[in-house]
């Protein structure tokens, strides 16, 4: 937050002290199933990372690796953001498919231009911890 608004000094101050005290950001993940294979992406720690999501270049390869109107599954090891949450719904429609991002806590089933998460009382959203116990 510091680095994003222009404070660099207290930015890296601010990191010093997580570094001392052995803290560590976890890497971002996302993975998608494309053809019997798991294709993985790794964000390490960066800045960048707010424009640069490792789920939207899952969604990119899943686009070009399938044929038109194929859904796309991705698996990401954070929340979604609102700012990726509303590029699928655009995503969904412009590309006529399903995408399913499962998420560390929610499934978000992607169809035209609509999440799942959005709908209330949608059979079709499940929180993780439910689905597991299924």
């Amino acid at each position: 937050m510091y680095a994003f608004a222009g404070k660099q000094e207290r930015a890296n101050s601010f990191r010093k002290i997580l570094k001392d005290r052995g803290i560590r950001k976890i890497p971002e993940i996302s993975s998608i199933h494309v053809g019997g294979q798991d294709n993985e992406d790794e964000q390490e720690e960066k800045e960048q990372t707010l424009f640069f999501h490792s789920e939207k270049l899952a969604v990119c390869f899943g686009l070009m690796s399938t044929g038109d109107g194929a859904s796309i599954y991705i698996f990401k090891n954070l929340r979604i953001c609102q700012d990726f949450h509303s590029s699928m719904k655009i995503v969904s429609t412009v590309y006529e498919r399903d995408i399913v991002i499962r998420d560390r806590s929610w499934f978000h089933c992607f169809k035209q231009g609509s999440c799942s998460c959005t709908i209330i009382g949608n059979p079709s959203l499940h929180r993780v911890e439910d689905a597991e116990k299924e």
